[in-house]
Order: structure tokens, then sequence, then C-alpha cells
């Protein structure tokens, strides 16, 4: 090994030797460094503004540019690998359509000192060899404007800024942002074509980023353009990503910490899943697309913010999974789902923070630890035969004051509520719908209908709780019905109802049962006598099959309403 400084002063070949020195600014002649010699080679301040072009790939031990102001030309088809430290000059020009790596072919570290120098190939290519403790150490921030790849290496940012046209990165991985709080990866690429690649994480596996402190993996997209659009493939959970410009579409396949886009005001097209551990950030302008069945999953372990600046997610959401526990707390009114798509909640706390979330259908049913905290907020379901199906309530736990309200107004809405206590919680009934089925022995704050008239099904052998009233009034003319589905037959128990407290009122109501050819019969008037004390009109008149009168609780009767099939 020797050192070899570029003494050419003008263009010339790296391969010529009368282009090289053993000494700085000395005699021309010595051997050009090669892969079989291993050289440490220089250019510096004697080595002119001239251009050294690659002639074939090549393998140096080191490089110093310190104080070179001409070229470093690596053409296509050629490579030049660095095996050690690399010091770069930002009066030198770094170009070419070929390769620049540096290698580390055993377990140590290797430092780049940038010098705020721009690297312009095609291709800059940090390579570990998959070992986890090959390291490369930035002094400086490092700029490429093309496509930059480490493999099996980790990546220490030192406190610096990497930027770069395309993050692409092979093999196993570590992006160490350590603990300044000033570490990032920026692309500024974007525009022309569309789908323009800035982030690909598909080529490798095992990719991992670690920070402390006040640092944040920061991965920052900074196009401020509105041409064309940006393609991100990412399911890592590795960065938080801070999305600029008005591009109309970009494409994602991804899985981040924080996605940041309160500084973008275009369209984000799903082209895949995508999860978010930490904070989703919107713009009041950003457009957020769906595309065929694709959803988005908040899947963290802390708390997570939802701002979307009141902008809908047209798409299947999907709070928590089998292995999280995070606290998802909504920031402003919102729709989930559109007008097709479930949301469900897996894991976790949903905290409505006194928000009002419209979805189409609701599902938590599973067995997983669960929380709905409603703090005043509301939950408008739209959908019909799934509306809200907790149908396995086991864990899920209910935390008002709150609202939930069926609106569908064209088929029977289902509310499976899973026998739970919805605590503080009042079921609404809302739109013109033919009829609604509650399942389940749930208790409720209390029930009310905003419309009549509907039939309203409640499941035989339950019983439902009400806590302060039960107000199911119909209007002349529009009949509220209250049955049970499925229709019970022989002995089998119809729907209980319990209230401790509150008021009851229902009005202009068909209390309806059928089995052996006997219907239509209000409480108190059953085939029984047993049926006679829990409800009286409360104005005297005697009851008779399809009564519309108004209806009230007597004073000091059961506290329970019950109907029975004989």
């Amino acid at each position: 090994m020797a050192n070899r400084y570029w003494v050419s002063g003008g263009t010339g070949s790296w391969s010529n030797t009368s282009n090289w020195s053993a000494t700085s600014g000395g005699a021309r002649g010595a051997s050009a460094p090669t892969s079989l010699t291993g050289d440490f080679v220089y250019f510096d301040a004697n080595s002119g503004t001239g251009v050294s072009v690659l002639a074939a790939t090549v393998t140096i031990v080191g490089l110093d540019c310190t104080g070179f102001s001409g070229t470093l030309s690596i053409p296509s088809g050629t490579s030049l690998n660095v095996a050690g430290n690399v010091t770069l000059s930002v009066t030198a020009t770094y170009t070419g359509a070929g390769t620049f790596t540096i290698s580390i072919p055993v377990a140590t570290t290797r430092t780049l000192t940038t010098n705020n120098a721009i690297l312009q190939y095609t291709l800059v290519n940090f390579n570990g060899s998959a070992q986890a403790t090959a390291i490369v150490t930035l002094v400086g921030a490092l700029n490429i404007t093309q496509q930059f790849r480490a493999s099996g290496c980790t990546l220490n940012l030192n406190s610096y800024v990497v930027t770069c046209g395309l993050l692409r990165p092979t093999g196993s991985v570590t992006f160490a942002f350590g603990s300044s709080g000033t570490s990032a990866i920026v692309i500024p690429t974007g525009g022309g074509a569309n789908n323009t690649s800035v982030v690909d994480l598909s080529l490798g596996s095992g990719y991992t980023s670690t920070f402390s402190g006040t640092q944040r993996p920061t991965l920052r997209l900074t196009y401020a353009g509105s041409v064309g659009s940006r393609k991100v493939v990412d399911g890592y959970n590795l960065f938080d990503y801070i999305w600029f410009g008005s591009d109309l579409s970009n494409s994602l396949a991804l899985s981040c910490i924080n996605l940041n886009l309160s500084n973008f005001s275009g369209s984000i097209l799903m082209a895949s899943a995508i999860s978010v551990s930490g904070d989703l950030t919107f713009n009041t302008a950003t457009n957020w697309l769906a595309s065929g069945s694709y959803g988005i999953t908040f899947n963290g372990n802390g708390t997570q913010n939802i701002d979307t600046k009141g902008i809908g997610l047209d798409c299947a959401v999907n709070f928590g999974s089998a292995t999280t526990t995070g606290a998802y707390v909504i920031q402003n009114n919102i729709t989930l789902g559109g007008t097709s798509r479930t949301t469900t909640l897996a894991s976790g706390t949903l905290n409505l923070n006194g928000k009002t979330v419209t979805v189409f259908n609701f599902n938590s049913s599973n067995t997983a630890t669960r929380n709905i905290t409603f703090a005043s907020g509301k939950i408008i379901v739209g959908g019909t035969a799934s509306a809200w199906i907790a149908t396995t309530g086991t864990n899920l736990s209910i935390t008002g004051p709150g609202s939930i309200e069926l609106t569908n107004v064209t088929n029977t809405r289902i509310f499976d509520g899973g026998s739970v206590v919805y605590s503080g919680v009042t079921l609404l009934l809302s739109g013109l719908s033919t009829s609604s089925i509650i399942r389940g022995s749930n208790s409720f704050f209390s029930i009310r209908n905003t419309v009549s008239p509907q039939t309203i099904y409640f499941t035989p052998s339950t019983t439902t709780i009400f806590t302060d009233n039960f107000e199911l009034n119909g209007t002349a003319g529009n009949n509220i019905t209250i049955t049970a589905a499925p229709a019970p037959s022989g002995q089998v128990t119809g729907p209980n109802f319990a209230k401790p407290s509150g008021t009851i009122v229902c009005s202009y109501a068909n209390i309806i049962w059928s089995n052996a050819g006997y219907t239509g019969n209000p409480p108190g008037t059953g085939p029984t006598a047993a049926y006679t004390s829990t409800w009286t009109t409360g104005v005297g008149t005697v009851l008779t099959p399809n009564q519309t009168s108004g209806w009230t609780k007597s004073a000091g009767t059961s506290g329970f309403i019950t109907f029975f099939y004989p």
C-alpha cells in the first residue's frame, strides 16, 4: 500500500500513470491506484482544477480531497470503492453516472468528512457487507443529488442532515439519529413524471432506527411544487415523515411513526395499507384518496393524536392491533370509512375528546382490552346490517357522557352491543329507517328516537338497563313499534328492561309480541295477571291493544318493564 496524489492539472484518465505522483505536487509517473495496489488517494491544492476520469472500477483504502478544486468523475459502468475514511472538499465537483461506494469489509467504523460537498453520482453506496457493527459516521452534512443506498451497516448521522434524491437501502441497515435534535434525512426531489420514487425500502429487511432525547427519526420530503407525484414504499415504521408540496397525487405504501402533512396541500393516494404508530396531522387542504380495500391502522403503544383538520379518511380505519395498546385521541370532528368501509377498534383507547366521529360501520368484537372514552363526544353510524358490532364485548369498557346515533334511512340498522355497560351513553335512533335491532343485555344512560315511524327490536331473554330516561315516542299516525327479534316461541322469555331511575315516556307506541296467535297488546294487558303492575297510561284509561295515547310509568311500580311471551 502507498500514497498516491493526483497531479494532472488538467483532464486525464485515472489509469494513466502520468497523472499520479508519490508526493503532493511531486514528479509524475507513479503507478495508478488500482484494486490490486490498494492505495490511499489524495486530491489536494496541488492537483489543479482539471477532471480526473475513472477508467474502470477501482478499490482504494482511503480518499482525501482536502483543498481540491477540480472534478472527480465516475462514468457509467464504473465504481470507485473506498475501504477506509473519506474526506471531501466543498470546492470540488463530484459527478458522473457511476457509483461511489464506501466499503467496510470488516466490523469497524469509517468516517465520512463531507465539508458540505455535493455528490452528484448516480448512486452513492455505503456497503457494510451485512455486518451490524460496520458503521459509517458522518462529519458534516451529506448531500447526494440522486440515489443513496446503505447496505448491511449502521449509518451514524452524528447530528447532521443527509440529503438525497432517492433513499433506497438494501440488506439490514440501522439509521442512528443520535440525540442532538438536529439530525434528519431530507429528500427534496419531486415533480416531473408521476410516481417519482423518493423512498423505497422494498429491497432489504431488518431496517431499524435509533434516537433519543429531543431527537426524532425525521424524514422530510421537501419538494414544494405541484407537478407530478411522489412514491413512497416503506413498511418498517422507522421514521417521522414530514411532507411538503401540493402534488396532484402521492402514492403511499407506508408504515411510519408520525405522519405530518401540515405543510402538504396536495393529494395522498393509498397504494397499499398504511400504518401510523404516532400522530397524524393534516393541512386544511390535504386530500386523502382511498384506493381499493386499503386501510389505515393506528398501531402505537402511546398517545396518538389524530388531527385531520376535519378532513375525512375515506378508507377502512383500524385503531390498534393484536400487539398494541395505544390511546387514539380525535382532535377534530371527522368522518371515517366514507360510505362503505368499516372503522374498527381492535385494542387500546379511542378517545373522542368531545368530538363527533361519523363512521359507516363500527366494529369492536374481540377480547382485547379496549375502551371508548366519549368525553361528551358522539359516534354517528350510517351503516345498516353491521352498523355497530361488538358481539364479543369481553374487555370492552365505555366511558361517557356521550351518544351513539344510528342514522341510516333506508334499511334495518343492527346495534349488537355485546352485553356491555355503555356508561353515560345515550343511544339515539335517527333517520327514517324501517327498523332498528338492539342485541345483547346492554346498559345505557338513555334511549331516544328522533323520528317516527320505526320499529325497534330487542333480543328475547335479554335485559337492557337504562340508568336515566327511556324515551321512545311516535306521533299521531306515526307510531313507534317495540317488539322482539327473532320472534320468540313457546315459553321463551321476551326482552326485559331495567329502569332504576329517571323517567319513562313512550307515547304513540305499539308494544307487540306474537305467539300462538296473540298479538298487539300493550304491556299490562297480557293473558296473565302477573304483567299488570308494570305499566299504566297515567290518564286512567283502560289499556287496549294497539293503543296510541301517552304512556308513562306509574309511581310506586316495579323498576322493571317486562315483556313476556307465553
